[in-house]
């Protein structure tokens, strides 16, 4: 049914089929709306004798409750995980059967989403030896002294690896 239709309108069209006894499509032309909300209009009017729509009507959502739960809880602790990955921990842990596709719609649904590990640049073997000799150079040198001003946080991470994270989360 049209959600942009007022109940007044409903019942406006209930009247001018009942009332005034004019078809369908002279009710269409009339009201401007289209013959099939016309028809829905009428056939819910027919059936339930009200133009009011129902509650609870449709497909149900498929994660909820204790599912959705469980769906938060894997994110956080696997949020690397594919789709498929976590269709099959939920059926293990809940015993309902997910699509992939359903997952990758509840992952955006539920404001996950994707960041991409970055791609650590590789060094040639000449680098690799000027840190070495560094590193032997100054191997027993006191550090204690030494203050390091970047305390930038970093991670050594597999290349192409894509993390789902909440949105607001920096980490």
């Amino acid at each position: 049914m049209a959600p942009h239709l007022s109940l007044s309108e409903r019942w406006r069209i209930i009247t001018l089929r009942n009332d005034f006894g004019l078809s369908m499509p002279a009710i269409a032309h009339r009201s401007n709306y289209s013959l099939s909300t016309i028809h829905r209009i009428l056939d819910l009017f027919s059936k339930t004798n009200e133009v009011a729509e129902r509650e609870g009507r449709g497909r149900k959502r498929p994660i909820q409750g204790s599912v959705r739960r469980q769906f938060r809880e894997i994110m956080r602790k696997h949020p690397s995980a594919t789709s498929k990955f976590i269709a099959e921990r939920l059926e293990s842990r809940t015993g309902v059967c997910l699509s992939d596709r359903t997952i990758r719609r509840t992952r955006r649904q539920e404001n996950y989403h994707p960041v991409h590990s970055k791609t650590h640049w590789t060094i040639n073997s000449a680098q690799t030896a000027r840190r070495f000799q560094f590193s032997v150079t100054h191997l027993f040198d006191d550090w204690h002294d030494v203050i390091f001003t970047d305390e930038k946080k970093f991670e050594i991470d597999q290349r192409g690896k894509v993390y789902w994270i909440p949105i607001g989360c920096t980490s």
